[in-house]
């Protein structure tokens, strides 16, 4: 029986019976659909109104040389991670992903604890920034070549989500054909994590029968259609413009497959405010859908 799950900010619908056996944790094997569905789902459940009070700080971390194992780039990712939670960090989100050369680069947003000021904030981003180029040193990191911006409100924050969360396993950023090969099979190799005690909104299941799983999948892609084509109406710079226009034909293709057998029951999940995800389902309740907990 199909199975919706509804977050705080997403909602995820499938049917029982993964068999994906993915490699232990510890293996370097990249980006996988279950990282990624892991990353996503716990991004969907952060309580951002609890964040507010949190100054914010999104960073981009580079290097010009590859580490020559994923064990160095561990440490080196780790041993930054130390020096953001001494430096104050209260809460802590970073992603690996490749750049097109192969060499591997960080994304992070850190949240200083509530009543930190904007000050404390600009203060934290030279702290992290010398932190980085010390640590990243060896492997020849460019101050010219990292990113750090302040996360100002949860507008901030979701801008950091839909360019760093919203990334399948087909971008080359994540793709398993980016990751160096010399890196395979060693340890290290975990693509996300956290840091701190983040505010959590709890989830709940829904269970549908598949009526209304069929009607869900149809409204979840006219929405994102819908959200595409108006991020393509208010695109002024033609980055933002490709973007919108490749965002557009993922949605049309969202619910295509190739196996019939598939198609009808292949999971979907999404961008979602829980008040709409709660509003389509009373609405396929109402006509006449199994929709129950």
């Amino acid at each position: 029986m199909p199975t919706a799950t509804v977050y705080a900010h997403g909602l995820s619908m499938g049917q029982a019976g993964n068999n994906d056996t993915p490699p232990p944790r510890g293996l370097v094997t990249g980006w996988s659909e279950a990282s990624i569905r892991r990353n996503r789902n716990f991004l969907y459940s952060v309580d951002v109104d609890a964040l507010k009070p949190c100054p914010g700080v999104a960073l981009t971390l580079t290097l010009r040389d590859t580490p020559p194992t994923a064990a160095e780039w561990g440490r080196l990712r780790d041993n930054f991670l130390d020096c953001l939670r001494r430096d104050g960090a209260a809460f802590v989100h970073w992603v690996t992903e490749w750049q097109r050369r192969g060499a591997p680069h960080l994304h992070l947003a850190v949240f200083l604890p509530p009543g930190a000021t904007c000050d404390d904030s600009v203060r934290f981003v030279g702290s992290a920034f010398r932190h980085w180029l010390r640590l990243a040193a060896p492997f020849k990191a460019s101050p010219k070549a990292q990113f750090m911006a302040l996360i100002f409100d949860a507008l901030g924050w979701n801008q950091y989500l839909s360019k760093h969360a919203a990334r399948g396993l087909r971008h080359y950023q994540r793709s398993s054909a980016s990751l160096p090969s010399a890196w395979r099979g060693g340890s290290a190799g975990r693509m996300w994590g956290k840091l701190g005690n983040w505010p959590i909104c709890p989830d709940f299941k829904l269970h549908l029968d598949l009526k209304a799983f069929a009607f869900m999948r149809r409204v979840l892609r006219s929405w994102r259609l819908s959200d595409a084509r108006q991020a393509l109406l208010k695109a002024k710079r033609p980055k933002d413009r490709q973007s919108a226009i490749r965002r557009i034909r993922s949605a049309r293709r969202m619910l295509l497959c190739p196996d019939p057998r598939l198609s009808s029951v292949r999971g979907v999940s999404e961008w979602l405010p829980q008040e709409d995800t709660l509003r389509v389902l009373a609405l396929a309740s109402s006509l006449g859908y199994q929709v129950e907990s």
